[in-house]
Order: C-alpha cells, then structure tokens, then sequence
C-alpha cells in the first residue's frame, strides 16, 4: 500500500535526502515537503498522511503548539521528531503530547527506516539514549538536576526562543501572545530555574539543556 509521508525541516538538504530515503525504502510512497510551520498545517488541512517527519526547532513556529494543533485537528496523525539534538534532553515531554518517535539527525538510514516501520505498525519508537533515562527515572536515579522540567510547555517554548536570541517582540509574534506577557513568562522561567540574569540562563540552558543552542 502506497505510504505518504509529510517532511517538515526548513533545511532543503535535509528534506531532499530524506526524500531520496523514504523512496528508496518504501515503494510508490508519496513525499510532501514542507518548509515552515504554515506550510505544515495548510497540508493537513488539504489531506492526510501516515506520518508526518518533523524538525523540532523550526524558525517561524512553536513546534510544541504546532504538535498540539495537529493532535487537535489531525488526532489519528502520527509523529516522528527528527532534530540535530539527542532525545534525552527532552524527548520524555514529547512523548507525553503524543508523537511516536524520535530521532536524531545523526543516526543512521537503517535506524530511521527502522524507526518508520515501527511507527508505521502503530507502534513507539524510543531511542537508546531515552531508554537509558527513563531506565533511570524507574529506578529512582537522575544523573543530573535539570530545573527544565519544572516549565510548563508554554514556558519551555519562551524559554527555548529566548536562548536561541529572539527578543520578546519575535517570541510573541512566533507565539502569538503579547509583549508583556513574554516578560512574565521570562519572570516565571527565571524563578523557577533560580536564575537571576540572561548570562545565568544562558549558561545553564548550555549546560543542562543545550537543545536550545
């Protein structure tokens, strides 16, 4: 059965060599690119697919709003995050909205075709790296405090542009929200990571959560 597959990266290489991939493992499949946020829900508002390939840290869009307004709109719509940084840094909160996978740009062409025929069965995908934290978690061990976790999805969105340079016009334009409100979220954020400068934050989204940078 012909698989139709939606690639959402605003990098061109990587949505054309995922292209050649998917061609070349799944006969007949139907390859949609897209580039940005907007294209991604105009597709899905146009047709459906059987999974959708997605860059977490897309330039013009929250990529944890747009996962909520695909799980909204599209609810039997199935996930795999493809990002340059390693699930462990935050692949458990992901996985709770939902997506079916993740993996890193790094890894291999058997280990993502590996990781589409799991999803594709209807089944999850968890990376080694996660396994070994959620092992972790099991037990009761953490390797390291990470006051990330303690942020609402909201906050970690304000708190990963922040670290990316965005000032707090582009945050609320990129969020949809207002000025003033992008400072009360960088107020909470700062409380609740004991932070009181953008250098602390900073230096500790480097060091703890570096999928920011």
């Amino acid at each position: 059965m012909e698989k139709r597959f939606l690639i959402a990266d605003d990098h061109t290489i990587i949505r054309k060599g995922m292209t050649v991939l998917l061609r070349d493992n799944f006969q007949n499949c139907t390859c949609v690119e897209a580039n940005n946020g907007c294209v991604v829900i105009k597709q899905l508002k146009e047709q459906t697919f059987d999974l959708i390939i997605l860059e977490m840290n897309m330039a013009d869009v929250d990529t944890l709003s747009l996962i909520d307004w695909i799980n909204t709109n599209n609810p039997d719509a199935r996930i795999l995050i493809f990002s340059m940084h390693a699930s462990a840094h935050y692949g458990i909160q992901l996985y709770r909205k939902g997506i079916r996978g993740f993996l890193n740009k790094s890894c291999s062409d058997d280990e993502i075709v590996q990781a589409i025929n799991l999803i594709l069965s209807n089944r999850i995908y968890i990376p080694q790296d996660l396994q070994d934290v959620m092992s972790d978690m099991l037990r009761g061990k953490k390797k390291t405090e990470n006051n990330f976790e303690l942020l609402s999805d909201r906050e970690f969105s304000v708190s990963q542009l922040l670290a990316q340079g965005k000032n707090y016009e582009e945050i609320a334009r990129i969020l949809c929200i207002e000025v003033s409100t992008v400072r009360t979220f960088k107020t909470r954020i700062f409380k609740k990571l004991s932070v009181n400068t953008t250098f602390e934050f900073l230096s500790l989204a480097n060091a703890h959560y570096n999928i920011f940078l």
